[in-house]
């Protein structure tokens, strides 16, 4: 009886503290990194915590067996709150709120399972309504998406080359559409007469991702500050676009047109 006792006990013991340490990830110096309470053969098991190297709190939440689970709370460099949402499996799955550095409310979204499902609603950065799309299982059923006051943003139908065709690019395009006129509206709070266009090109992988992109060409643009490039081609980088049928990538070539009235 003694015997198996030994050989039960220490195994239990083991298995436990693999669980329960913490487990600590550092910067290049002392500041930490990423916290996470236990970790068991490579996988991250129980709440975690991650830094900026600045030591503001990036994000917090917890994993289940390697998946983000439940709650999750992300927040900007400035300590204000970016993003809090519910994790399921690792997807997202229920309401997804979103706010702008200055603490402004910017998206208000729903999830299940990792798919859009249910209203999606944008604001600028001064609180005015900019877009509103409902969703169910991923696909998009209604969409309303007003023009700003006093600018127009003219579009257009892309040129592309490889695995990906016009409608498909321009069908993802549609739902980025507020997000550019935020970034041509910041521009214009500083000067209401900038116009002109700035076309960009970018590649989209085989599985839909957005490689690179950058600005190929400018026309008439009268403002000199490049906050208006740097902002869409960030907007540009998060697209996700369809899966590519012939498993070819995508190049795609599209003029932004914004004009004053």
């Amino acid at each position: 009886m003694k015997s198996t006792m030994f050989f039960i006990l220490p195994w239990a013991f083991l298995m436990s503290g693999c669980a329960g340490f913490s487990h600590n990830i550092y910067y290049q110096g002392k500041q930490k990194r990423l916290t996470v309470e236990g970790k068991y053969r490579g996988i991250f098991h129980g709440k975690y915590q991650m830094w900026y190297e600045s030591g503001q709190l990036m994000k917090q939440g917890e994993f289940f067996n390697g998946n983000l689970e439940g709650a999750h709370t992300v927040w900007h460099p400035n300590g204000k709150k970016w993003e809090q949402a519910t994790y399921q499996a690792g997807h997202y799955h229920g309401p997804v709120t979103r706010w702008y550095q200055s603490g402004q409310l910017f998206q208000k979204a729903s999830y299940v399972k990792g798919k859009k499902h249910g209203l999606f609603q944008w604001w600028d950065r001064y609180g005015n309504p900019l877009a509103r799309e409902i969703y169910k299982n991923g696909k998009l059923i209604r969409s309303k998406i007003p023009f700003m006051a006093n600018s127009i943003l003219e579009t257009f139908r892309p040129l592309t080359s490889g695995g990906l065709n016009r409608e498909q690019v321009s069908s993802t395009l549609e739902r980025s559409w507020a997000p550019v006129r935020t970034c041509y509206q910041d521009q214009m709070l500083q000067n209401h007469r900038v116009h002109g266009t700035i076309e960009y090109s970018w590649r989209v992988t085989a599985a839909g991702d957005v490689l690179f992109a950058k600005v190929s060409e400018k026309d008439g643009w009268t403002w000199s500050d490049s906050q208006v490039d740097s902002c869409i081609l960030r907007v540009l980088l998060e697209l996700k676009f369809p899966r590519s049928h012939n498993a070819l990538a995508t190049t795609v070539n599209y003029p932004f047109t914004f004009t004053y009235r």
